[in-house]
């Protein structure tokens, strides 16, 4: 049972949004976006198993996913969320609908098997590969692939940093793990986050200011210009999953300057680390909108495979684990620009509730989605 929500406007969108719909047997409504007790009704109305909203990216931000997420455990009475949800967005409309288009591509082809390409930052002196190094778990899948260990530097120095990412042009799954705001991968020491004395007050016109160098990374233009064939995406590099508005807090403080209140900064599209690898042609991502911690890829991949886990379920264990740490009482922010910053959520409850997932709630990693493609 399922749910397709769509306040856009664009008619390519919403023909994305019918197509969904259509292939879920699901009734579609429209919500603004802003009316919480509407939406509510609407779920209380259909009792989804799954919701996939479909939204324009500048309406996707960490407010509206907090107050989706507060309220998806609050229809019974357990702890627990009661849907899987997820979003589908794009820079423009004709891009929505080539991402349906991508989803039901992967879904076609039914089992997925092949290259699953990782890669990490790490904090030694050069960059490593290791040529059969996929997860256990992944291996026991029928995975193999290489993982990439990133030094600090120039990516475009790099040899084998330039042929990570040729090479995730023919991956299935790629894991990305490191530090980074929205519109990097951080390739230099994330301590300059507490060296304050290099940090400026925030400015828009110098969000990754680095005229020195200082401070290299691995921007959207090195990942759109690839050609990915539909793959299924995990990235624990914060912020990563930002689309168009990004708060602007203290872990991102090196690229982004200070922000003594709470503070929006809206990014272009080619600005967008999400929008890229989506225009690079992802088909699925697990991504976060704000700060988290990387360990939640692993364990997200773990229930994955283990578990022949849809996308949307995946992405509900991780927010279970979150509220069962909050025993059913999640406390998280609400920043409001231009007010103080709040500061009063648990970091690893903030951290877990950040992820979100950019595709379809129904789509597998693994071969269990045969077995279970009637839900």
């Amino acid at each position: 049972r399922g749910l397709v929500g769509s306040e856009m406007c664009i008619r390519d969108s919403r023909k994305a949004a019918a197509l969904a719909a259509k292939r879920h047997d699901a009734p579609a409504i429209d919500w603004s976006g802003e009316r919480m007790a509407e939406l509510e009704s609407s779920l209380r109305e259909h009792a989804p198993e799954n919701v996939l909203f479909v939204l324009p990216p500048e309406r996707l931000d960490l407010v509206l996913h907090r107050r989706i997420l507060m309220l998806c455990y609050q229809l019974d009475a357990d702890w627990f969320c009661d849907f899987a949800f997820g979003y589908l967005t794009a820079a423009d409309g004709d891009k929505v609908q080539e991402l349906w288009r991508r989803i039901e591509q992967v879904r076609a082809r039914g089992t997925l098997t092949g290259d699953w390409l990782q890669a990490s930052v790490t904090v030694g002196d050069k960059t490593l590969f290791y040529p059969d190094s996929a997860p256990p778990v992944a291996k026991a899948a029928g995975f193999e692939g290489p993982h990439y260990y990133y030094k600090p530097g120039r990516p475009d120095d790099d040899e084998l940093v330039m042929r990570s990412l040729q090479e995730m042009q023919n991956a299935e799954v790629i894991e990305i793990t490191g530090c980074g705001d929205p519109t990097g991968i951080w390739l230099f020491d994330d301590h300059r986050n507490i060296e304050r004395e290099r940090h400026w007050n925030y400015d828009p016109a110098r969000v990754g200011y680095d005229p020195d160098g200082s401070m290299p990374r691995l921007l959207p233009s090195h990942f759109r210009k690839l050609q990915l064939q539909q793959p299924i995406l995990w990235s624990g590099t914060c912020h990563s999953g930002a689309v168009n508005r990004v708060y602007v807090e203290g872990d991102i403080v090196s690229t982004f300057g200070r922000a003594d209140r709470a503070t929006v900064h809206v990014m272009k599209p080619e600005e967008s680390l999400a929008l890229s690898w989506l225009d690079a042609g992802a088909a699925g991502m697990l991504v976060p909108l704000g700060a988290n911690h990387g360990m939640s890829v692993s364990m997200e991949v773990d229930f994955a495979l283990r578990n022949g886990a849809s996308l949307g379920e995946t992405l509900q264990s991780t927010y279970n684990d979150v509220l069962l740490a909050a025993r059913g009482e999640l406390e998280l922010d609400l920043p409001v620009e231009g007010q103080p910053h709040q500061r009063g959520e648990p970091v690893m409850q903030g951290g877990g509730a950040n992820r979100i997932l950019i595709g379809d709630c129904l789509l597998y990693t693994s071969d269990a989605a045969d077995e279970r493609s009637s839900v």
